[in-house]
């Protein structure tokens, strides 16, 4: 009691038991539970080590090597041991009459084999403790912060954590050691296990099928047995006097028992082969028909849309080649139109080069005239005087002449021009019918273009659609490929298990009577030995009989 009272280093005393003394316990405690786990680890592998040069001196697998590794199993250090191999060779009479020897998992376990402590080390209870103890602790440290002062330079915080971190560390590390100790002792008693199977028979989950294939051996040695038997009397038999009687008897029993069972097999047999053979091909015929059947059913009704489409394009591209064709003669009406109006033109313009030639003639002509005008008037005045009354009628003549120039100049005037007034109407209507008809060519192009633009999206947006469609149609043939696959999977699965199961039966049918057969055989044989083994007696008493 005087210690809840004396502080040391200003700190209560049980902040010391609590947050220093108690994990340094904890260290000490791991410490001896891994010198235990190390020692019980080298006392099993020890064992194992011991056990193994004892068993090297076997030489074969039987029961009777079991009192001999008892002695091995005594010799141990272990004692242990040694109880507990007792203990099952006991159980294993008891149990299986001394013919197997009982599962030694069952009876060499860390916990038989070895003390108290060192079992408790290898185990996981002891970290488990451990970390109860530190959590404990905490909670202790915790508790006394409430009652108690913490004075410097100590932390609330470290003297409530250490035994916590104290003991998970020393837990994790004694688990993490423990368990790979214990790992490496069930990997050496498992060799111990594998190595006493090896010289003792050891009752497992194969016991069953051991003693069946030991049975099968017995079974067969002892046939081998009763067929040497058999050969040894019929070689005896065959070098007796009765070995024709016994020849020609057999051949009776093979002619009238044997070979019309086997006949009667192999029709039966070449029977089935030839119906499997016609009822396979039949099935196949009728399957890949009618999976061509309604393949093509699927594709025809599938194709159908399509077909109309690509008619109403047909007709389509057929009205669009009408229209480009239309088109084309208006352009070669119109380049024809063109080249009769440049005709024309040219034309016009020819007649006006003439007229202006015939213009500058005329004025040549009225230039001369002029000249003689004034060579007259000089010699008119000249000849004034003397020639009053010749001149009046030679200016009244000259007056007529320039008259009738001049109306010939205004008629050849008024015609050019008349002419030329003509000809560039003419070629500003001819001008004006081309534009408009260009105009008009370019508007019918342009509705042209904008029609075909308008269907090609059209067929476009078809197209897709029919893609989209055929798509469809590829993903539903696709299934149905898939359930036909199936069903024929199906069916040729139901074909074989029938198949089978007929042959099995018609196989079955044939074992039966190979085995009448061999029943029948070794009846025959069991009467030859005893007609065989009388025969002897018979021939004494006839001798007898005789003398």
């Amino acid at each position: 009691m005087a210690l809840l009272f004396l502080n040391v280093a200003d700190l209560h005393p049980l902040y010391w038991i609590v947050s220093f003394a108690l994990p340094v316990l904890l260290l000490i405690i791991t410490l001896a539970a891994l010198v235990l786990a190390a020692r019980s680890r080298q006392q099993i592998e020890k064992a194992s080590s011991a056990l193994m040069n004892g068993l090297s001196e076997l030489n074969h697998r039987d029961m009777a090597n079991l009192p001999k590794l008892s002695a091995i199993f005594d010799q141990l250090p272990q004692k242990h041991l040694g109880r507990q191999f007792h203990l099952m060779a006991a159980d294993s009479q008891v149990l299986y009459e001394n013919r197997w020897l009982a599962d030694p998992a069952d009876y060499l376990q860390p916990r038989q084999i070895l003390p108290a402590s060192g079992a408790g080390s290898l185990s996981a209870r002891l970290p488990a403790t451990l970390m109860s103890v530190g959590l404990l602790g905490t909670l202790a440290a915790l508790l006394l912060t409430r009652q108690y002062d913490v004075p410097q330079p100590f932390s609330i915080p470290v003297l409530v954590l250490t035994p916590l971190i104290s003991a998970l560390a020393l837990s994790l590390l004694l688990f993490v050691t423990t368990r790979d100790q214990g790992l490496r002792v069930e990997d050496t008693l498992q060799g111990m296990y594998r190595q006493i199977g090896l010289y003792v028979p050891v009752y497992g989950s194969q016991a069953g099928l051991s003693l069946l294939i030991d049975q099968f051996m017995r079974y067969d040695r002892s046939m081998h047995e009763s067929l040497e038997h058999f050969t040894a009397t019929a070689g005896r038999l065959a070098e007796s006097d009765m070995a024709e009687g016994i020849q020609r008897s057999v051949e009776q029993v093979l002619l009238e028992s044997v070979a019309p069972s086997i006949r009667e097999s192999t029709t039966v047999l070449h029977q089935l082969s030839e119906e499997l053979i016609k009822r396979q091909e039949a099935g196949m015929q009728d399957l890949a028909a009618r999976f061509a059947e309604a393949l093509s059913a699927e594709i025809a009704a599938h194709l159908h849309p399509v077909n109309r489409e690509i008619t109403q394009m047909t007709s389509l591209m057929r009205d669009v080649k009408n229209y480009i064709d239309y088109a084309m003669r208006a352009l070669e009406t119109v380049r024809q139109e063109s080249d009769h109006l440049l005709k024309d033109t040219h034309s016009a313009l020819q007649q006006m080069a003439e007229a202006r030639t015939a213009l500058s003639t005329d004025f040549a002509a009225a230039r001369g005239y002029l000249d003689q005008m004034s060579v007259t008037t000089g010699r008119m005045a000249e000849l004034q005087d003397s020639q009053e009354n010749g001149l009046s009628a030679t200016i009244q003549t000259l007056s007529e002449q320039l008259s009738r120039h001049s109306q010939t100049m205004q008629e050849q005037v008024q015609s050019a021009t008349t002419a030329v007034l003509s000809a560039q109407q003419s070629a500003n209507h001819q001008t004006e019918n081309a534009d408009t008809q260009i105009q008009q060519i370019g508007d019918q192009v342009q509705r042209l273009n904008d029609g075909l633009t308008r269907t090609i999206e059209q067929l476009l947006q078809q197209v897709s659609q029919e893609s989209g469609a055929v798509a469809t149609h590829a993903q539903e043939i696709g299934q149905e490929l898939t359930a036909l696959n199936q069903t024929l999977s199906l069916s040729l699965s139901d074909f074989s298990q029938e198949s089978a199961r007929y042959v099995q039966d018609t196989l079955h049918s044939f074992d039966a009577s190979l085995a009448e057969l061999v029943r029948r055989l070794s009846q025959a044989t069991v009467e030859i030995r005893d007609a065989v083994d009388a025969l002897p007696a018979a021939l004494k008493q006839h001798a007898d009989y005789t003398s």
